[in-house]
């Protein structure tokens, strides 16, 4: 079977429709081995022209991540016959099987009421919050998930009709690892980032790291580490063959309630071979307009750039980084929810009117017009929906809505794919979570 690995995680969600608002690695267990120091923000990496971030030197192999379902907080993954998806704040995970169209909870007991409940713990789909991402390795479903002492402690797996579940790998990474926001799966290694209070010379700080864990052994890595007054970092994780590209985006000046305003970004990559954190671009002062950074790399000359939010009135933008020179590639003729597609395909959705604009990577129009919202659910919910995260490439999109039910006070979610082959995206729904 062909094995697409994939994955998703949370801290809280950060929807796209809304404003974003000491270091060292881990000593083995048992050990008391010093902890390595990981890059400061304070320090700068090996500079661009240094290493030569242009040169295309990347190498792909079968168990990359796949990048159209990075970039996002809820878990999608893929196989040769079916989708599975979890959302950041639901307590299941759900199929689709691509050949039949059936789709539900991912449990094969018949006598299982499996959602109908909150919290079923009977269920072998119900995986609670435990679900900090969804990976396929070795023909199985993998994921990050903790007790009831709510901290991530484990790598778990189980087969892909939701029978055989285990726990695979210890973590052990201390105080490293507080809040994880995601972590994918590249090359036998989980790849995340998280926040966290600190208090640094008698002041609370947040200290936002990126780091790896090993997924055989679950040793930690600190990759890059820095602290900050509020949390007003944002990070975007991007896989391009031996490299991870972390852009490191700075909201500070930026958010003011609920305005959207000006995000400055450093952009690097880690050479997982070396061990070197490589300095790529840095905006300076002035920035993009927008928060939310997605990115899409054709090659290390050619990176494309797109915030997954923007000020009120203010269109949609694509930026350009070739090499070394950043420009604008093309701007949208409205405004909404925004997003990179694999194969450079960018989408900007508007969930007041209903219409969506979707362009190819050269800014030509792939479709423009009226955006199929009708999910063919039994459920009332208040319009319009939210959108939580969107993924996919030229071929596939997917759009994960979060809907207010009416009624009641808690949200369900809903996952829909389009096909954007052939004219009019068409609509199909493959996962519901009545409880977020």
């Amino acid at each position: 079977m062909k094995r697409t690995v994939v994955i998703i995680l949370l801290l809280f969600a950060l929807c796209f429709s809304a404003c974003a608002s000491g270091a060292g690695g881990v000593p083995d267990k048992g050990t008391d081995a010093p902890a390595t120091e990981a890059p400061q923000a304070s320090e700068s990496p090996v500079p661009a022209e240094t290493v030569s971030p242009y040169a295309n030197t990347a190498v792909f192999s079968d168990d990359d991540f796949d990048n159209r379902f990075g970039m996002g907080y809820d878990n999608l993954a893929e196989t040769e016959d079916a989708y599975y998806f979890n959302s950041f704040a639901g307590y299941y995970t759900y199929y689709y099987d691509k050949a039949s169209g059936e789709r539900g909870v991912l449990c094969a007991k018949p006598e299982c009421v499996h959602d109908e409940i909150a919290q079923n713990e009977s269920c072998s789909g119900y995986t609670f919050l435990t679900a900090k991402s969804l990976n396929i390795w070795d023909g199985k479903l993998h994921y990050v998930g903790f007790d009831k002492s709510s901290r991530c402690n484990a790598i778990f797996s189980m087969d892909l009709d939701g029978t055989g579940k285990q726990c695979d790998t210890d973590l052990d990474y201390g105080d490293l690892i507080a809040s994880p926001q995601r972590f994918d799966c590249h090359r036998g290694k989980l790849y995340g980032w998280c926040q966290n209070e600190d208090i640094e010379a008698g002041d609370p700080q947040i200290r936002s790291s990126v780091f790896s864990i090993d997924a055989a052994t679950g040793e930690a890595k600190l990759i890059y580490d820095r602290t900050d007054p509020d949390y007003c970092i944002e990070f975007t994780l991007y896989y391009y063959g031996q490299y991870v590209y972390i852009c490191v985006a700075d909201t500070s000046a930026a958010c003011d309630g609920n305005y959207i305003g000006t995000t400055r970004f450093d952009l690097y990559r880690w050479n997982i071979d070396t061990e070197e954190l490589e300095a790529v671009f840095t905006t300076g002062a002035d920035g993009i307009s927008g928060t939310d950074i997605r990115l899409w790399i054709e090659s290390e000359a050619r990176i494309y750039i797109m915030p997954g939010s923007v000020p009120d009135g203010c269109c949609s933008t694509v930026y350009l980084l070739s090499s070394g020179e950043f420009s604008t590639a093309f701007e949208f003729g409205s405004c909404g929810v925004s997003c990179l597609l694999q194969g450079g395909t960018a989408a900007c959705l508007n969930m007041l009117d209903g219409s969506a604009e979707i362009r190819a990577a050269d800014g030509s129009i792939i479709y423009q017009g009226e955006w199929d919202l009708d999910f063919s659910l039994d459920v009332k919910y208040k319009k319009p929906p939210y959108i939580q995260s969107i993924y996919g490439d030229k071929d596939t999109m997917f759009v994960v809505y979060s809907l207010r039910l009416l009624g009641n006070s808690r949200s369900a979610c809903c996952v829909m794919m389009y096909d954007l082959t052939d004219g009019e995206p068409e609509a199909t729904l493959i996962a519901y979570s009545p409880w977020g």
